[in-house]
């Protein structure tokens, strides 16, 4: 039943099309999809911007815009028309009414569509779509997706946990919706099979041979990667012009330490098989800088020596250089080439590089929107790359 039903039943009211007052919008645009991208918290999917970068230059080509609408302050995506913050609703009724399609989330633009009876791509996610899907419009002109319902049931609550059920559609799923209803071929001929939980981050690491600004490249603080070169007076000089980060295997200097710490972040110490010093975490302890400890061991009995020894300032995290099994079940059997995308950046002498094993193979990208690339042959048995999954939104070929 949905919930409109549920309501008439309850209050005994006939239910009858609503009468929208929509008001003019000036967009100088002929053609148009609306979209609404941001709703409450387990409803907002994570990966729209890869189904935007699947669908723009599709749309480019048929002359099509997407017209984002919402409200001041939410996020705008790359490639799209932007709107939050300058329209009432009925202005942003007017944009939904005069658009070939509405792309949303479960939210209000889905049931204004259903009721001017648009094309409509709706994505519904902590309550079943058979409730809370638009009451009114031609259902032929609808595609309703959700998460696969088999084993997984909705939490019909407004904050999820991570992963959120939502995040489990595929962008290329919505894409195809879009697509579909809009009667234009699609031709994107890759499929997804990770996700690293730090995908939607764009983090800049900084290889201590240059100094950079890193606020003019949309950052608040540069993560230094101290492991991979230690060059002390860079380090000291990019803490005068930004917050820092550091990433380190290595001791550092307390004078250093100290000189560092009005622009410290945070500290990461990477701890591996024969480079644990606890009196470099007493120091951290002692000059009250905030720090983490990380570790790829997987030998237990040096893990659990190291954690008697810091009993007294915190834990050590334990993290994996495994490839993530999606992948594995794909090289097991595979034909397909395999893709990845990151928002992670590493920024060494006024190049840009998409790993760290690019890094040290000096393979640097043109630009930060050249971040997809082939996974090399000799990268995927390699742990040093799959040590940065996290970051990594890894693809198929079909």
């Amino acid at each position: 039943m949905k919930l409109l039903e549920s309501y008439s039943l309850a209050s005994g009211q006939k239910i009858s099309i609503p009468k929208i007052f929509d008001k003019y919008f000036p967009l100088a645009l002929d053609k148009y999809i609306s979209f609404q991208p941001y709703s409450k918290n387990s409803k907002n999917y994570l990966y729209w911007q890869c189904v935007i970068d699947i669908l723009y230059p599709i749309l480019e080509k048929e002359g099509i815009k997407i017209v984002q609408i919402g409200q001041q302050g939410e996020v705008p995506f790359k490639g799209c028309y932007c709107t939050q913050g300058q329209t009432t609703i009925s202005q942003s009724f007017f944009i939904i009414k005069n658009a070939l399609l509405n792309l949303s989330t479960d939210s209000f633009s889905a049931h204004v569509a259903g009721i001017y009876n648009k094309f409509l791509v709706d994505l519904v996610s902590n309550n079943y779509s058979s409730s809370v899907s638009p009451f009114f419009g031609d259902k032929s002109k609808q595609i309703i997706l959700e998460p696969n319902r088999t084993n997984l049931k909705p939490l019909f609550q407004l904050d999820e946990p991570t992963p959120k059920q939502i995040d489990s559609i595929l962008p290329e799923k919505i894409a195809e919706s879009v697509l579909k209803l809009l009667n234009i071929p699609y031709t994107y001929n890759y499929s997804s099979l990770w996700f690293g939980c730090f995908y939607n981050h764009k983090i800049l690491e900084c290889i201590p041979n240059q100094v950079v600004d890193i606020k003019s490249l949309g950052v608040e603080n540069a993560i230094i990667r101290a492991d991979l070169l230690l060059d002390e007076q860079n380090i000291f000089n990019q803490s005068k012009i930004s917050k820092i980060s550091l990433y380190t295997d290595k001791v550092l200097k307390k004078e250093l330490l100290i000189a560092l710490k009005p622009s410290i972040v945070e500290l990461i110490y990477l701890i591996n098989e024969n480079n644990f010093d606890i009196k470099f975490v007493e120091l951290l302890y002692e000059l009250g800088i905030k720090f983490a400890m990380l570790t790829y061991v997987k030998d237990e009995n040096i893990i659990n020596n190291i954690k008697l020894q810091i009993f007294d300032y915190g834990m050590v995290h334990k993290k994996s250089d495994e490839k993530p099994d999606e992948v594995k079940k794909v090289l097991d059997n595979r034909v397909e080439k395999l893709y990845y995308r990151t928002n992670k950046y590493i920024l060494s002498n006024q190049k840009i590089y998409l790993s760290i094993l690019d890094y040290k193979n000096n393979l640097p990208i043109n630009g930060f929107d050249d971040n997809f690339k082939e996974i090399k042959q000799e990268y995927l048995e390699n742990k040093e790359f799959w040590a940065e999954k996290d970051f990594f939104y890894i693809l198929k070929e079909k």
